[in-house]
């Protein structure tokens, strides 16, 4: 019987009513143009977006501005209910995706083949994952004339320029190759059946934010400010990745329901994480013996130039500024030191 429920701290969990389906849509232009027989040029416009996204929020958040040191419990919509632990899905959330991108490729002319491309892209979104918590919580889903479309920023895995170079090449001497048949003794020995392969990227670091150091109101988030002028970058090291003095905590909620948002200061992800870095390279030779019996010698080296590809900081309180921004972890654990392999294989 209903009426034998309490419903004292008992948390909200719920669906929202009407939800609407989501979906996405993708559009693209592109242009090819053909150097010549081997060599191809394409140039794209690539964007898509997604509306009605599915997001978790707290039904029994405050749905106005209070001042630090509020008893929240007064200002939410459920008082009797639990003040934590709430969840409701809602579709209420949209994304957005924009990109140039060109390429460039060889095909197979000479022993050489190549891939490369660049892409300039950018993906806003006001969705959050409830397992990652890199571009923050919402400052004040549930205050009118704010809501979570003032939380609209760069995804966490945007990622605005990625350089990929990748490509073979065959020596042409050796069995079956341009100069196999001219090849001979000592020749045909040293710069027979040799390949390489290879594979670059560069790409900028990925985003995440600086929330406020110290509380500006009860029962709402905060992003801290970008100051003015200054670069969040400068002097940056594997100690600061981030200048502290770039950010500052806005001001404080003053008065019960004010409608001036600064107090929830600047939006998600201001800033982006260290670039990623990496080649890896591969060299192969093989040694005929007959013609269906060879062997094949292959090393290969990842991550050739040893170069550390460090993950976000953690530490983001700029007031402590004792190891604010500091690095302490890498993005590619354990694949990350230069790393050297040897294989031989026999075919027969």
């Amino acid at each position: 019987a209903p009426s034998t429920v309490n419903p004292k701290g008992l948390p909200l969990k719920g669906f929202q009513q009407k939800a609407k389906t989501p979906y996405s849509q993708g559009y693209n232009l592109s242009l090819q143009y053909q150097i010549n027989s081997q060599l191809a040029l394409s140039a794209a416009y690539v964007g898509s977006l997604a509306r009605h996204i599915e997001v978790n929020l707290d039904p029994n958040a405050v749905g106005e501005l209070l001042p630090t040191g509020t008893t929240t419990a007064s200002y939410v919509p459920y008082q009797t209910t639990a003040l934590s632990g709430n969840n409701v899905t809602m579709t209420a959330a949209s994304s957005s995706y924009n990109s140039f991108q060109v390429n460039l490729e060889e095909r197979a002319a000479h022993g050489l083949t190549f891939l490369t491309n660049f892409a300039w892209q950018k993906t806003l979104t006001n969705a959050r994952d409830p397992l990652e918590g890199d571009i923050g919580a919402y400052r004040a889903a549930f205050v009118p004339g704010f809501g979570i479309g003032r939380d609209l920023a760069r995804a966490d895995f945007d990622v605005r320029r990625i350089f990929h170079f990748s490509g073979t090449y065959n020596l042409p001497y050796g069995n079956g190759r341009a100069f196999g048949s001219n090849a001979r003794g000592l020749q045909q020995v040293i710069l027979g059946g040799w390949s390489t392969n290879f594979v670059a990227t560069v790409q900028d670091g990925q985003p995440f934010t600086v929330g406020c150091a110290v509380a500006t109101g009860a029962g709402t988030g905060c992003n801290a400010n970008l100051v003015p002028g200054s670069n969040p970058y400068a002097h940056s090291s594997v100690a600061h990745f981030l200048s502290a003095a770039a950010f500052s905590t806005p001001s404080a909620v003053t008065t019960i329901g004010q409608t001036d948002f600064a107090p929830l200061g600047g939006g998600p992800t201001q800033v982006s994480g260290p670039p990623f870095r990496r080649i890896d390279l591969s060299l192969f030779k093989q040694f005929h013996f007959t013609e269906q019996f060879y062997a094949e010698f292959r090393t290969e080296v990842f991550n050739i130039t040893n170069t550390p590809n460090f993950a976000n900081p953690t530490a983001l309180n700029y007031i402590n500024t004792t190891n604010f921004g500091q690095l302490t972890a890498t993005r590619d654990s354990p694949n990350d030191p230069r790393e050297i392999q040897f294989a031989l294989k026999v075919y027969w």
